[in-house]
């Protein structure tokens, strides 16, 4: 993982916690996927589609993030 995706997660994860912005969010989080194909990137885009009410994305998301890392139990029970 390069320092731009390091901070673009940052930069959306913070976003998320605080629930600013919620329509931002899943286009911070599709960045961070489409620069790195890591769990960690579609665990985040999982969140950000959930935050905006958006279940059906989410779900895929997360589903993929369990693929990439089968032993994360956040993912699982996410």
């Amino acid at each position: 993982m390069d320092t731009i995706e390091v901070a673009e997660m940052t930069i959306a994860d913070l976003y998320l916690v605080n629930n600013r912005i919620p329509s931002r969010l899943v286009s911070m989080a599709q960045q961070a996927v489409d620069r790195g194909q890591a769990a960690t990137n579609y665990f985040l885009l999982s969140w950000a589609h959930d935050i905006n009410g958006d279940t059906a994305q989410a779900l895929m998301a997360i589903e993929t993030a369990i693929k990439l890392d089968p032993t994360n139990l956040n993912y699982q029970a996410a």
